[in-house]
Order: structure tokens, then sequence, then C-alpha cells
């Protein structure tokens, strides 16, 4: 598994437009140039992010992006799910042709578990916490791990 440019600079671009202590709108072209991020990917990223309800666009003299939802409310796994569609580990069960042992497969529920484990870190963070110099992700993901650890 590997998560693609689209996924990576998608997160960039939102933390970017987050960052921003403005109130004017961010435009793809600032971006692009302060991230070092082709235009035209942007463009395409910036329609993905858009038609999720995460950004909204406006046009014209003082026109470009902002987000719709606050950043606290900004999850990475939600993120990750727009942009790369499902993290599969294997392909057995998703693809068009599943596979034929996949009612016996004894290594299945080792993948699914993995599937949701990451999800659920993922999803302990938010595009405001990366924003955030107080305390870090990784602080957060121990605490997140450390709280499940005493559920169980």
């Amino acid at each position: 598994m590997k998560l693609t440019t689209r996924t990576r600079y998608g997160i960039r671009m939102l933390i970017y437009i987050a960052s921003k202590n403005s109130s004017e709108a961010t435009t793809l072209q600032e971006i692009s140039h302060n991230q070092d991020i082709s235009l035209k990917y942007l463009e395409k990223i910036s329609k993905i992010l858009k038609e999720s309800g995460y950004i909204w666009g406006k046009r014209g003299p003082g026109g470009g992006y902002e987000l719709l939802k606050p950043a606290e409310e900004i999850k990475l796994g939600d993120l990750v799910q727009v942009l790369e569609g499902n993290l599969d580990f294997v392909d057995c069960w998703f693809n068009q042709k599943p596979c034929p042992r996949i009612n016996e497969c004894k290594s299945r529920i080792v993948w699914n578990e993995l599937e949701k484990l990451i999800y659920n870190r993922l999803n302990y963070v938010t595009l405001s916490d990366l924003i955030q110099d107080n305390k870090s992700c990784q602080q957060l993901i121990a605490e997140e791990i450390h709280s499940t650890d005493n559920k169980q």
C-alpha cells in the first residue's frame, strides 16, 4: 500500500488553505507556487475536494478556494478515502472477480483488521492537528492508542 501524490498533495493543499489567516480566498496559482505542485494537478485535486464538500471556489477578482468545513472537523481518514478510495491491502475481495478462496481464506481477517486500524488512527487526526504547533500528531496518535488499549 502506498498513498498517491493525489492524497499527499491534496492534504498539503488543504493545510495551506486552512493555515492562511486571511478572509480572502486562496488561488490555485498561489498554492502551486508555494507548495511546488503542478497547477494542472491541483485543478484535478480541487475538483475532487470540491465535489466532496471540503472546499468551495469563487471566480473572478478576489476568487479562489476556501474550506467549507472547519479544519477541526476534517479528518485525515476521510480525506484519504475521498482522494484514494479504499486502502485495500489485497484486492482479493474488492476487485470485479473476487478470489475463489475468499470464504476459506485464513489471512483475510488480518487484512481487514489492519485496514480498520489504519483508518481509526487516521480519523483521530484532523487537519487542525496538522496545523497546530502545540501538540504533534505523533502525540495525538500515541494518546489514542493508549486510550484504545485501556478500553480493551
